[in-house]
């Protein structure tokens, strides 16, 4: 029901006025249902009453007591100006109905709003479900993808350090080819410089071309002056035999000369081919060349002053010409022969100069095209290293995988190696010292036993050179050591270069299988070489043993052959030496190794550093994921607050009626929701796009990660293969060494059991020895009995049958008439 509005009352006497004074603020505004509390006052003087209650508007009234009197102007004024006033109201309330009728028209609007804005609430909290159940079955799937990428990221870990360790011996390589490029530039200058020397050298040839043929020019025009003056003076025989003199010298000189022009020419070519060499060597000829060059212009000065001297002798001589014209006409004739031979000598070398001339300029362009084939050479070599270098790089990558699973296993058979050599060294060692005392016993054996030094000589002899030859081959098998070194270490300088030179390893992954074979066979190879180092030291001790062997059949030898096994002895130490030395190189290959190893414990932190920046990055986006949690939990209580406004506008909407004035303000704050509830719409459909783009991406990496882990198995598959391969060949190789350790077992059990024979034997002649001596003792002491008596000694025969313990060792039957023995002489001296 709406509330009446205030009327004023027309009465004679009394007349009311209101006015709403103040109002309080809207959100500190209660219902306006309450009653007013009036309070009027009828007297002469017009009074105001304010009516006030707490948080309501407060209204004044006025009452004013009209008089009677109509002439009153007074009371006309008031009740005029009261008319006017209640006109306004009317007005007033007219109006006030025509914008109630109209708020009743926006309510019902107002009213269809709330029932959608309800709907799209109960669409928002269906959409909240169900994102709250999309984003748990999003973290199902993140923790999912988690999973497979940190195995993935364990995987992309070593193919960075690949990465790494390639970009590295990419840059060593980058190095090498610019020192190369700096090393052809220097051949280039070189070349160039060779050039300009070569040129040099023509320019001098054709100098001294230019210079013979002025040479030529002067002996044709001397020759020229030579047959005027002999037509004009032919008067005596005696100036033409010594013109022919001066002539034959001439000659002899100028073939001299040719003789030395030909030398220098020879001396050129060889100079060209070897012009870095021989350059201060042809500095030296061209001086010595410039010498005699101005010492034939001397000569060349003393023949022009010895011509002016004949002239002033020919014209003292012109008198005698006349009586000598009989004698030259027998002699023109001569002259004419000689000068015939003269031009055909001087065409035949003016011929063979120019012929010579013409094979320096064939071979000097020769010279250039070899050099320039040369040059063509290098550049195609240069390429062939460059594509070389490219192949190798691929072979790096998996050589580094496969050394370090190898190396473990190579450690184990080394310290095998080492335990089983030191074992040996030791035992040859006590042999060694055994064998000294022997000898030291036998010196006093050998003192006794000089009527067998002939043939024992002629053994030597022979022994000494099986010695020398095994010498010979102890030498040869460590030169064949050395080279096998330095194979070894060619070997591990091209790791190294080959490490240094990688350039892109994503492109060429598809070629490791078919280098993978390659790279197998270049290790078979290297334990080839091994197994022959192997043999090789086998083979040594072999020739040890047959060493020690000749030493047992020369303890009975002179003191040279003691110092000859000293001299093998030192030889043996010498070699357990250069196992040492093998064994310290072995040690520094480990240590390079450890260093290697060190470098991939770097790379692994490097890796464990971007494995926590990825986990900082995780968590910054669960921190995100609480972000947005927080932001829906805001929006549900926006939700909560919206439900709550739209209660309080339902009860408004009741109380239009009494709260017109504030609709205004309400319809405003209804816009701004609406406003805020679009933004919100628009946001959550923003990031539903930006969700479905995020599952897009991650479906994409799924993809790509899939395909990486299925090329990953490939290769896998592939080593797992190489890796079989490779622990059937260490097997094999196992089963080597089993072999060789048991041969060697049973050679050193045989030699012990040959040196406890021979010290037996040693023992028994030791005893036969002493029983010897004592019997030729008692024989002495017999014949000097038979000495002192005086009794005659004829032929005596004798038979004495030695019986050595039957041990079948030797027998002696002495004959002493037939053997003449040592007894008998003594009977012969003293008789």
């Amino acid at each position: 029901m709406r509330p009446q509005s205030p009327k004023i009352l027309q009465t004679q006497t009394i007349a009311t006025t209101t006015r709403l004074i103040s109002s309080p603020p809207r959100d500190t505004r209660q219902d306006s249902c309450s009653r007013l509390a009036k309070i009027t006052t009828c007297q002469t003087r017009p009074k105001a009453t304010i009516t006030t209650t707490t948080y309501r508007p407060a209204i004044e009234t006025r009452t004013v007591v009209l008089c009677t009197d109509k002439k009153c102007q007074g009371h006309e004024n008031l009740i005029e100006q009261l008319t006017q006033d209640n006109n306004k109201l009317n007005q007033r309330i007219y109006e006030l109905e025509n914008q109630i009728d109209k708020y009743d028209g926006e309510q019902q609007t107002w009213m269809s709003t709330a029932i959608e804005i309800e709907s799209m609430r109960k669409l928002l909290e269906e959409t909240q479900k169900n994102h709250q159940q999309e984003v748990q079955h999003l973290n199902t799937e993140i923790y999912n993808l988690k999973s497979k990428c940190q195995n993935q990221e364990d995987k992309i870990k070593i193919i960075t350090q690949q990465h790494q360790n390639l970009d590295a011996n990419y840059l060593t390589l980058q190095q090498d080819m610019e020192r190369q490029q700096f090393i052809i530039q220097d051949k280039d200058e070189q070349l160039s410089t060779q050039e300009y020397r070569i040129q040099d050298y023509e320019k001098q040839l054709q100098v001294g071309e230019n210079v013979i043929e002025e040479r030529n020019s002067q002996i044709s025009i001397l020759l020229d002056k030579i047959k005027q003056y002999e037509q004009e003076y032919i008067t005596s025989n005696n100036v033409i035999h010594q013109l022919k003199q001066e002539i034959s010298q001439k000659d002899i000189q100028n073939q001299q000369l040719l003789q030395q022009k030909d030398s220098l020419i020879s001396n050129y070519k060889e100079n060209l081919d070897l012009l870095e060499q021989k350059v201060q060597q042809d500095q030296h000829l061209d001086a010595q060349n410039i010498q005699k060059l101005a010492e034939f212009e001397n000569q060349n000065q003393d023949l022009n002053n010895k011509v002016l001297d004949l002239q002033q002798q020919l014209q003292d001589i012109l008198e005698q010409n006349n009586h000598l014209n009989e004698q030259v006409m027998l002699n023109d004739q001569k002259n004419a022969n000689l000068l015939n031979s003269i031009e055909n000598q001087t065409k035949q070398l003016e011929f063979q100069l120019q012929s010579q001339a013409d094979e320096h300029k064939q071979q000097n362009n020769e010279q250039l095209h070899h050099l320039q084939q040369e040059l063509y050479n290098t550049i195609q070599k240069v390429e062939d290293k460059d594509n070389l270098i490219n192949s190798l790089n691929d072979q790096v990558v998996n050589l580094t995988t496969k050394i370090n699973d190898k190396e473990n296993k190579i450690e184990l058979l080394q310290y095998e190696i080492t335990q089983h050599f030191a074992q040996i060294a030791e035992y040859n060692n006590k042999e060694l010292y055994n064998y000294l005392i022997i000898n030291e016993e036998l010196k006093k054996e050998i003192q006794l036993r000089f009527v067998k030094e002939k043939q024992i000589q002629n053994d030597l002899n022979k022994e000494i050179e099986n010695n020398n030859q095994l010498l010979e081959t102890i030498k040869q098998l460590n030169d064949k050591i050395q080279e096998l070194d330095k194979s070894k270490q060619n070997l591990a300088n091209d790791l190294q270069g080959q490490k240094q030179q990688l350039d892109d390893q994503n492109l060429e992954t598809q070629k490791l299988s078919e280098q993978v074979q390659i790279q197998q066979k270049q290790i078979s190879d290297s334990l080839q070489e091994k197994e022959s180092v192997e043999d090789s030291v086998i083979q040594l001790k072999e020739e040890i043993n047959q060493l020690q062997e000749c030493l047992l059949q020369s303890k009975r030898t002179e003191e040279q052959i003691v110092n000859g096994n000293q001299e093998l002895q030192e030889q043996l130490l010498l070699q357990s030496l250069e196992v040492q030395r093998l064994q310290g190189e072995n040690k520094n290959l480990k240590d390079k190794l450890d260093q290697q190893f060190e470098e991939v414990k770097k790379l692994n932190e490097q890796s464990t550093q971007v494995i926590e920046n990825k986990q900082l990055l995780q968590e910054v986006q669960d921190k995100q994921i609480e972000q947005f949690k927080v932001i829906i939990q805001d929006l549900n209580i926006q939700c909560q607050k919206l439900e709550s406004d739209l209660k309080q506008q339902v009860e408004l909407n009741e109380e239009l009626n009494k709260k017109n004035s504030f609709c205004q303000v309400q319809i405003s704050h209804l816009q701004e929701v609406e406003s805020q509830l679009r933004y919100l719409n628009e946001q959550t459909n923003q990031q539903q796009k930006n969700l479905q783009q995020e599952l897009d991406n991650k479906n994409e990496i799924e993809n790509t990660l899939k395909f990486k882990l299925e090329t990953l198995l490939e290769d896998i598959k592939v080593k797992q293969m190489q890796l079989v391969e490779l622990d059937q060949q260490l097997q094999m190789v196992e089963q080597t060494n089993q072999k060789q350790q048991l041969n060697l077992e049973e050679k050193i059990n045989y030699l012990q059991n040959e040196v406890e024979m021979w010290k037996e034997k040693f023992v028994i002649l030791n005893r036969d020895y002493h029983r010897v001596q004592e019997d030729l003792m008692m024989v002495q002491a017999e014949f000097e009995a038979f000495n002192k008596r005086g009794l005659e000694i004829k032929n005596i025969k004798e038979s004495t049958y030695f019986e050595v313990r039957k041990s079948s060792l030797y027998k002696e039957n002495i004959d002493i008439k037939a053997s003449q023995t040592s007894i008998g002489r003594l009977f012969k001296e003293n008789v």
